[in-house]
């Protein structure tokens, strides 16, 4: 193989250029001309059966490369001066024999120097230990003139990472271990009790360790035997007197901080393996381990021990969690204390005794109905029903603050990941307290609005002050932080963030307008730079000739007059707070726009430059950080509260939202306070009923009870059965019923025992049977009936959508946690959790797991596994299922009621592309229009339970 140059025109015509080049001869490089070209003979071995190859490669530098020490016979080429084209000539000669044949395949240049500068080979060259690149670059090392030989090992492995990235999907790593003793064997490069003194400063930064010399610093004097801390001074004077210049004379032993290095290597060694960040530091296994310890139990293993890493919005967070029998400092901080030690620096740990905490996320009903959340439609008398569906109380609450929640709109509409639908008040979701994330999604935008106020400014100058998180902005509308009159008129006035610059604005009148500059960083606070995370406070001070824009850390450094100003402008007599008109506050109005609102404060007058403003009285303050003066706590679902200012006492403020917005579903909280009830269900025609029959021939005077201790009477004569119909006690929560003549029949709701889809009946102590009726009619306003004998859900019609931001690649190891039960079985398929990776459904008779290579909904499905139980034979029974993808060994599990039921090999875990699921996949929740089922747990887990663990979870959180 030989390549030939030339210098060739544009025109096309072209000169032949000849090679130059250097030979290797007596330990010196001698100019050549030689061709370049490789030789190469293949073995006479090679038979029409045997075929045998060789590779032809020639490397040519830049002309004049003369670094590094020749080897006797070697060759350097170099591209001769001048030359702009090469070809390769391929010639096969000396044949041995008739009908041999030559194939030349995979023919390809390279520019190496584009090949060694791609940003991800560049990102992992970084990532190899300091002392390794250096050498690499080192133009005086042995590699025959060769620089970066590392780096080219690296990007010939990134040329077959395809292949390499297929073997790696089913490669295990199991620590070397000495056959003889049976003892793990460690590297001698990484393990810090073996590697050289001069990796130490490699290593440690390694595992981001640093290196701390214990004989140095103010312990000094603690290497001074018998020295008493508590009675001899210890001050460094006196110390120094104990000294002696001469070691020889010396009263104390100093010999390890008289040393030259002022270190002691064995420390360090221990640092880098067990301190800090140190090896052994924070590793789960070594943390649930001891975790064990800590807990209340001889019997660790028999219980549930999770260490859970972050899954939510705190990028430095482990929890530790416990089942609460075992927790040995109820409502303290023990395992806390006892377990941080062992974290990484910057890591927060904390603890629970909720197992439901180890999940990803989680709904409990016992958690959000036992706050007995403000609903949009308590039915009839019971308003301890929490309904979803009625309008409003869109979003489930934040039960685990982390900012996940289910949207009860139709289960086809899709969301965005924090999008709520209807707004959401969440607590501890950006930062500690509540805020109102408004919707800018077409269909079902909202945003809080108040009613007018009873008293006003006093003057022609205002201050508008706005604490805001979360900023996202660059889509075609304007982030609204206030606004009153109407976009265009006369009287209106706004406090604005700019769609396009993310500059702030007052806009006044029909076209009145003052801008902020755009920010700098050299001139600016840093606060100013909307493109960065978190919460920040800003300020429109507006007077009757200027308007100033602040933004700042806090509410004290806005109101500084100069330290945090942005802009000053000139506005003549602009608008200001009106008394006569409604309020708007945090408006979005595009979808991928978003703020956060903390809080909004209008003031009487601006503050002067001895802020003496802060005793100006305030028309408005719009507090969500702190509870209002007439709701206690506010909870997602919310849709009007109250809140007080120094001139405005109770100012009400309402969650507005478009005229039609997109349908909500029917869903029902129903709380369980420690005694079982009916719910008897809303009607839409015929409705349910309760009956009793197979009474004695008699008058009987009836008494139905409430949960509120309400109570509703009557009278039957001459009838040997009674029906108590929807039409009137639809939507109640029924204790009991007794109906008094020549016997006493009594409804309690222990004694429905069988169930149907139609009917749950019982019989009482006298020999009447109650019979629960259950019409299933297909309407809106339908609820079917039920025994409530824990808090649940009730999921009528319709259904929703969760935004948890998670995700599932089709390696990610998960389990689901789910207690139910269901009166019907439709022949559709109703999705209970529905990821494009992982979904749970009901489907007939049957509860099914599913696992997918899916990327997103709207890619191909590509291989699945199904596991399924059958379970028609438990109508209106209470069922725990899990379902487990344990990728390590690549099996799908089912459990059911604490049994294994299937267990399959996944086909999901044998692909390459699009291995990662999207972490923005808003996943439906419920998709059929009638589904009959009811739960009152749901946990995601992103690990691979155990049975042990699973079974721990069956029984620790449904209860």
């Amino acid at each position: 193989m030989k390549i030939e140059y030339f210098t060739v025109s544009v025109g096309g015509g072209g000169a032949p250029v000849d090679p130059v080049g250097e030979d290797g001869s007596s330990g010196a490089w001698v100019v050549s001309v030689a061709d370049h070209e490789y030789q190469a003979t293949l073995s006479a071995e090679a038979s029409n059966t045997f075929a045998i190859g060789t590779p032809l490669a020639v490397s040519i530098f830049k002309y004049g490369f003369r670094t590094g020490v020749p080897v006797y016979g070697s060759k350097r080429f170099w591209v001769p001066d001048g030359a702009n084209y090469a070809r390769i000539v391929i010639t096969l000669d000396s044949a041995t024999g008739l009908n041999q044949r030559f194939v030349l395949s995979d023919v390809f240049a390279i520019d190496i120097t584009l090949a060694l500068n791609s940003v991800t080979l560049n990102a992992t060259y970084d990532l190899i230990p300091e002392f390794i690149r250096i050498e690499d670059e080192d133009q005086s090392n042995a590699t025959f003139g060769h620089l970066l030989m590392v780096k080219k090992l690296l990007s010939a492995v990134f040329a077959s990472g395809a292949v390499i990235g297929e073997d790696l999907r089913s490669w295990g790593y199991t620590r070397a271990t000495d056959s003889s003793v049976g003892t793990e064997s460690k590297s001698a490069l990484t393990d810090p009790q073996q590697t050289k003194r001069s990796h130490f400063d490699w290593l440690a930064q390694l595992v981001g360790v640093d290196l701390i010399n214990p004989f140095t610093g103010l312990s000094m004097w603690l290497s001074l035997p018998g020295w008493v801390d508590s009675t001899d001074s210890t001050t460094w004077q006196n110390i120094d007197m104990v000294d002696n210049e001469d070691l020889g004379q010396d009263s104390a032993a100093w010999a390890k901080v008289r040393s030259a290095s002022y270190e002691d290597e064995q420390s360090y060694r221990d640092q880098m393996d067990f301190a800090f960040n140190g090896l052994n530091a924070g590793k789960p296994e070594t943390m649930a381990s001891y975790l064990g310890t800590v807990l209340d139990t001889p019997a660790p293993e028999d219980y549930f021990l999770k260490i859970k890493t972050h899954d939510r919005e705190l990028p430095f967070l482990v929890k530790y969690v416990y089942d609460p029998e075992v927790d040995p400092d109820p409502e303290g901080t023990r395992v806390s204390l006892e377990m941080n030690p062992m974290l990484s620096m910057g890591v927060v740990g904390s603890q629970s005794n909720s197992p439901r905490d180890a999940g990803v996320f989680a709904f409990e009903a016992k958690d959000i109905l036992a706050k007995n959340v403000p609903g949009a439609g308590a039915a009839a008398n019971d308003d301890t029903v929490l309904k979803f569906g009625d309008s409003a109380c869109a979003a489930v609450p934040d039960v685990t603050g982390s900012g996940r929640h289910i949207s009860l709109v139709a289960a086809g509409t899709a969301i965005d990941p924090k999008d709520s639908r209807y707004g959401i008040i969440a607590g501890s979701r950006y930062s500690p307290g509540f805020a109102f994330y408004p919707s800018g999604v077409t269909g079902s935008k909202a945003y809080l609005q108040s009613a007018t106020v009873s008293t006003g400014l006093t003057g022609t100058d205002c201050d508008y002050l706005f604490r805001i998180g979360d900023i996202s902005y660059g889509n075609s509308s304007d982030l609204i932080l206030f606004q009153q009159g109407t976009s265009g008129n006369a009287d209106y006035r706004a406090c604005t963030i700019d769609a396009s610059s993310g500059v702030l604005k007052y806009l006044t009148g029909a076209s009145g307008i003052v801008t902020s500059d755009v920010y700098s960083f050299s001139t600016h606070p840093v606060e100013y730079n909307f493109t960065t995370t978190g919460d920040r406070w800003v300020r429109f001070a507006v007077g009757a000739s200027t308007t100033k824009f602040y933004v700042g850390p806090s509410l004290i450094d806005v109101c500084h007059p100069t330290s945090h100003l942005v802009t000053t402008a000139s506005q003549s007599s602009p608008n200001v707070f009106s008394t006569s008109l409604t309020a708007q506050w945090f408006q979005v109005n595009h979808g991928e726009n978003g703020v956060v609102g903390y809080r909004a404060i209008v003031n009487d007058g601006m503050l002067d430059s001895q802020y003496a403003g802060f005793v100006l009285s305030t028309c408005i303050d719009l507090n969500m950080t702190s509870s209002s003066t007439t709701t206690p706590t506010l909870y997602d679902g919310v849709d009007t509260f109250t809140q007080s200012a120094t001139l405005n006492t109770d100012v009400a403020y309402t969650i507005q939202y478009e005229a039609s917005p997109l349908p909500v579903s029917d869903w029902i909280g129903l709380p369980h306070t420690g005694t079982d009830y009916l719910y008897l269900g809303n009607q839409s025609s015929s409705g349910d009923s309760i009956v009793v029959s197979g009474m004695d021939n008699d008058t009987y005077n009836w008494t139905v009870y409430y949960t509120d201790a309400a109570t509703a009477t009557g009278t039957g004569t001459g009838v040997t059965t009674i029906t108590w119909n929807a039409g009137t006690y639809g939507g109640k929560q029924i204790t009991q019923i007794v109906a008094v003549g020549t016997k006493t029949y009594t409804f309690l709701p222990s004694i429905a025992l069988t169930h149907t889809t139609t009917t749950s009946t019982g019989t009482d102590a006298t020999g009447g049977t109650w019979t629960v009726n259950r019409a299933w009619e297909a309407a809106d306003a339908y609820e079917h009936s039920a025994i409530v004998d824990r808090n649940l859900f009730q999921v009528n019609r319709e259904g929703g959508r969760m935004a948890p931001n998670l995700v599932i690649g089709r390696d990610t190891a998960m389990s689901i946690s789910f207690s139910y039960r269901r009166w019907k079985f439709d022949g559709g398929a109703d999705y209970v959790f529905k990821h494009p990776n992982l979904k749970l459904r009901f489907d007939g008779d049957n509860v099914i797991g599913t696992v997918t290579e899916q990327y997103d909904f709207s890619s191909a499905v590509g291989e699945t596994t199904d596991v399924t139980w059958d379970d028609s034979s438990r109508v209106g029974q209470w069922n725990h299922v899990g379902i487990v993808r344990d990728v390590p060994n690549g099996k799908v599990i089912l459990y059911a009621n604490g049994v294994k039921i299937q267990e399959l090999a996944d086909v999901t875990v044998g692909g390459l592309s699009g291995r990662t699921g999207v972490p923005d996949a808003d996943i439906i929740f419920h998709t059929d229009d009638e589904p009959g089922w009811q739960f009152n747990h749901f946990v995601v887990f992103k690990e691979a339970l155990s049975s042990a663990d699973m079974e721990r979870v069956r029984i620790t959180l449904p209860t």
